[in-house]
């Protein structure tokens, strides 16, 4: 099972979760362009990373190097929308798409060209540490993270606190959501399950996914009481859960 996290997340953002699965399942996570271990800087494949699906396909490389063939596929927010790419790329490989509070882009050309522009504006107030510090303690003010409690937010911002701020910066340009297509209507002819995770007091994505759900043929909502946009940071167990029963099922 591939995992795909956030924007400023990792890997290991998925940790907790992945250590609460049963062992017939296989976590890998992967650590998307900008973020942990994959800085630009060092991948041998960054002039190759031009385009939003670019991503996608090197990400479907490098698990056919690793002999990963067929798997489930996870998404968070960024990697929500990673994974969609992912899944088009090369559908057949996919058993199962899982995605947990990520749009599915926007189809209006002008808001998107809008968006990306907010995009790349994001971090440009940033000049160092203490700067990064505040933009972290705004960032976990908003609406997205309204049911996190302190020390969850706490670990969260510390984590967070580990990127470069360049890495960002090209992680914005390459990933933003102004960057992506509008995949909606493509996922609705795809061979394999699509479940959507929100939760209730997350409203921009409940109404995003449940949007989704009557859009996308065979799809599956399920809403999380009480969870804002980080489900499996809050609720792991019940990710986890949900997880094994889907995949004991399928």
């Amino acid at each position: 099972m591939i995992f795909l996290h956030g924007f400023m997340g990792s890997a290991a953002s998925f940790e907790t979760l992945a250590g609460l699965l049963p062992d017939s399942i296989r976590p890998v996570g992967i650590d998307l362009p900008g973020h942990g271990e994959s800085r630009f800087d060092r991948l041998a494949c960054s002039g190759d990373l031009v385009s939003f699906m670019d991503v996608g396909r090197i990400i479907v490389s490098d698990l056919e190097a690793a002999g990963i063939d067929r798997f489930y596929l996870y998404g968070y927010s960024m990697g929500g929308r990673v994974a969609q790419a992912v899944a088009l790329v090369a559908p057949q490989k996919i058993r199962c798409l899982m995605i947990e509070s990520a749009g599915f882009g926007i189809a209006d050309p002008e808001k998107r060209n809008a968006r990306y522009a907010a995009d790349r504006r994001l971090l440009l107030d940033i000049s160092g540490p203490p700067d990064f510090d505040a933009f972290l303690d705004r960032w976990h003010t908003l609406p997205l993270f309204r049911t996190l409690p302190t020390d969850l937010k706490d670990a969260l911002k510390a984590a967070k606190k580990n990127n470069s701020l360049s890495e960002l910066a090209r992680a914005l340009e390459l990933l933003s959501v102004g960057s992506q297509p509008f995949f909606l209507p493509k996922l609705a002819d795809v061979p394999f399950p699509i479940v959507l995770f929100c939760g209730a007091a997350d409203e921009k994505y409940r109404n995003i996914a449940q949007d989704a759900a009557k859009k996308l043929p065979g799809s599956r909502l399920s809403v999380f009481p009480d969870a804002s946009h980080d489900i499996h940071v809050q609720y792991p167990v019940d990710v986890a859960e949900m997880i094994t029963t889907l995949l004991t099922n399928s």
